[in-house]
């Protein structure tokens, strides 16, 4: 191999070969994952700071929300422009009737079963996300917990036991068995002699053997933390622990440590939650307070700066073209569709548009009767496998309903563009297959499947932005993306792709509040 790989290579190759949580844990090592900080809350202003002042928002996802309800409380005048008939954007939740389009395949219309849902795009929320929480807590969207974890989800690998399913808390526990082994013998060799004292080797041998689950010989012999080949039932019964894979085995597989890991990224740790009966809760919160301030079915086709501040044309779907006029304009469109927009920007801000990449990722969801939790005890969490669907996700809520929505695809980058490469029926055959390695001989109960392909998906196209998710090698001190953080005289931008933290709801919430700031600010100026 010859030249360098770019940031985005590096990521892309961990998909590929690490799956979800190893292009995660990359981007965590590059920096491109960022920790969203105390949350200090919005901008302070006086309810009449904006008495008179119009801002006209583009895009009614999570930044125009966001923006539109702060600008409200401080006595602005907003209008909220949306190509969908929806608020959310990638904040969305797919029911019985909804329709799935992409610009590539036929539309698609859910037949789930009513009561059932698949959130196709944002799906839980970290409770280190204190922004997007207290608008949960101010618009009383009831939560619950979101099982990111289960200790009886699967990792297939074909590397480790011919692909046979094995459980997370078997996988888990032998790897730390192993390793606190290892580590204990190398003590008892003298081989960290020069490292450390005799009483910190012998703290350190005393906490691995309860770390490690060692034996009085300082061997990994198993545990019952792995789970049993032959389960405890009543006293004087024959139990036994389930027999240890052995180290050498489990690491010869990279995808493994990865994957283990995940649940141990910044934003994936317990404690997760989700809206009761769907994401898209929160967009529809908003909305519900702000119903003659959006208006849908609206798409925007010019962006210019007039005298008395901006003009917006866009067309609506019924044929009509319309305009308005407005002192502000906050456009928190993704600058994937932004582009694509006439407008009359500054050069650097064009500039710092184009630099912007975007990623895809697909999911594919089935109904199903939920055989994971009856023949595999398994509730909520995912299970990981060596396949292009990469993953299945089970649902956190409705435990010991008679069916459920099981997500049995969720990839990115290479994997979701080949994915969406392939012809709908061809997507949910892949998904099949990808849940039969995982649960043979239960793929036949999957009925009903819908896909989304985000790098393909109208007024979206992408899942995420580059500059939150690895992607091209892009300076975020560059004078062009300065100058789109800077904002265009009455034009200032949010979205996720204005913040660190990636592709979270929490990463639309800090920009907003920024771009509301901005505002705030050119109205005191003026």
């Amino acid at each position: 191999m010859t030249g360098s790989l770019s940031r985005r290579d590096v990521i892309w190759n961990f998909s590929r070969v690490m799956g979800l949580a190893g292009a995660y844990a990359a981007m965590e090592a590059l920096g491109f994952v960022g920790d969203a900080g105390a949350y200090s809350g919005p901008p302070a202003a006086p309810s009449s700071l904006g008495a008179g002042r119009r801002v006209v928002i583009l895009g009614a996802g999570i930044a125009g929300l966001v923006s539109a309800w702060e600008l409200k409380k401080a006595g602005y005048s907003v209008t909220v422009l949306e190509a969908r008939n929806r608020p959310g954007g990638r904040v969305w939740t797919v029911r019985r009737d909804s329709i799935l389009e992409h610009d590539h395949l036929p539309a698609q219309r859910c037949q789930f079963s009513p009561g059932h849902y698949f959130n196709a795009g944002a799906a839980r929320i970290p409770a280190v996300h204190t922004g997007i929480l207290s608008y949960c807590r101010e618009f009383g969207v009831a939560l619950e917990p979101h099982v990111n974890e289960s200790g009886s989800s699967k990792f297939v690998s074909s590397s480790v036991r011919n692909g046979q399913p094995l459980p997370h808390r078997q996988v888990v526990n032998d790897i730390r068995g192993g390793v606190s082994e290892l580590l204990a013998k190398a003590v008892g060799r003298g081989a960290l002699d020069g490292e450390m004292t005799a009483e910190d080797k012998d703290r350190l041998l005393s906490f691995l053997n309860i770390y490690g689950a060692l034996g009085n010989g300082g061997t990994y012999e198993g545990s019952n933390r792995s789970g049993y080949d032959l389960e405890p039932t009543i006293l004087n019964a024959p139990s036994k622990v389930r027999a240890p894979i052995p180290l050498s085995e489990l690491i010869g597989d990279p995808t493994i440590a990865f994957n283990l890991m995940f649940g141990q990224t910044m934003f994936q740790q317990a404690t997760m939650m989700q809206p009761v009966g769907g994401m898209d809760t929160i967009p529809y919160a908003f909305a519900a307070r702000m119903r003659r301030d959006i208006r849908y079915g609206v798409q925007v086709s010019h962006l210019t700066r007039s005298e008395e501040g901006v003009r917006v044309l866009f067309d609506q779907k019924d044929g009509t073209g319309g305009a308005i006029e407005a002192d502000y304009c906050i456009c928190t469109l993704p600058f994937s569709v932004l582009r694509h927009i006439n407008t009359t920007l500054s050069a650097p801000v064009k500039a710092g548009i184009a630099s912007f990449d975007y990623d895809a990722a697909g999911k594919v969801a089935w109904q199903s009767k939920r055989f994971w939790e009856t023949d595999d005890h398994i509730y909520g969490g995912l299970s990981y496998v060596d396949t292009d669907s990469n993953l299945a996700w089970y649902p956190s809520q409705d435990f010991h309903a008679p069916e459920g929505v099981l997500v049995g695809t969720y990839n990115f980058v290479g994997q979701a563009e080949t994915f969406a490469g392939m012809s709908l029926q061809d997507q949910f055959a892949a998904s099949r297959a990808s849940v039969e390695k995982i649960h043979p001989g239960k793929s036949v109960q999957l009925q009903r499947p819908v896909a989304v392909n985000w790098g393909r998906v109208p007024y979206t196209m992408g899942a995420w932005a580059h500059e939150a998710f690895g992607g091209p090698p892009v300076d975020h001190d560059t004078p062009e993306v300065r100058a789109v953080q800077a904002g265009d005289g009455p034009i200032v931008f949010a979205g996720q792709h204005l913040s660190p933290i990636g592709a979270w709801m929490e990463a639309a919430v800090r920009t907003a509040h920024n771009a509301v700031g901005q505002i705030h600010e050119r109205t005191r100026a003026n």
